[in-house]
């Protein structure tokens, strides 16, 4: 049996960005508020086994938009650990997000998107440009490369802030975007 992760998410008296799924079902990442206290957003992991949630990273930041890698050995999020908010990666491992974060953008970065094959991490950066950046394994660990720009997407506000601008298909070869219509245009009469 299915259930949809956002009606999960409902039911956990959470909201937030759009959670994601681990490929074998079992786990349930999201933000929200470890503490309710907090005035930044943590990452939470449902654990549909044990029917239970706990914060996976939380932090005195505010920790956004985590998504799985294709094995699940990895997260990528997003933080402002450093100021303005930056993609990492960490390794998932079930326990909370302990161990090193990875960093991945450079000049601010938002909305991961892995490859599939995982070698290849998208982020949208703060000109509205996605970026794409290459991803080498090294042991236990992974090593980003430089971002690169793919091209830009024509955003506004309300789709720049709230979810996802885009999605990118499992090859990374192609890309939906949620772009605004153009406006009327307004003509003046004398």
């Amino acid at each position: 049996r299915r259930v949809d992760p956002q009606s999960a998410v409902t039911r956990l008296g959470q909201r937030g960005t759009p959670p994601d799924w681990s490929t074998d079902g079992r786990w349930l990442l999201f933000t929200g508020r470890a503490n309710p206290a907090s005035t930044t957003t943590d990452i939470i992991v449902y654990d549909f086994e044990t029917k239970t949630a706990r914060p996976w990273l939380a932090t005195d930041f505010s920790d956004n938009t985590p998504r799985f890698s294709a094995v699940g050995a990895w997260v990528a999020y997003t933080s402002n650990v450093s100021g303005p908010h930056e993609v990492y990666l960490r390794r998932f491992d079930s326990a909370a997000g302990e161990g090193q974060a990875i960093a991945v953008s450079t000049n601010g970065g938002a909305f991961p998107f892995w490859r599939r094959d995982g070698n290849e991490l998208f982020f949208l950066d703060p000109g509205d440009n996605v970026m794409a950046v290459s991803l080498t394994r090294s042991g236990a660990t992974i090593v980003p490369g430089k971002p690169e720009r793919l091209f830009r997407i024509p955003l506004n506000d309300i789709t720049r802030n709230q979810w996802p601008p885009y999605g990118v298909t499992p090859d990374g070869q192609r890309f939906l975007l949620n772009v605004p219509d153009r406006p009327t245009p307004l003509f003046y009469l004398q």
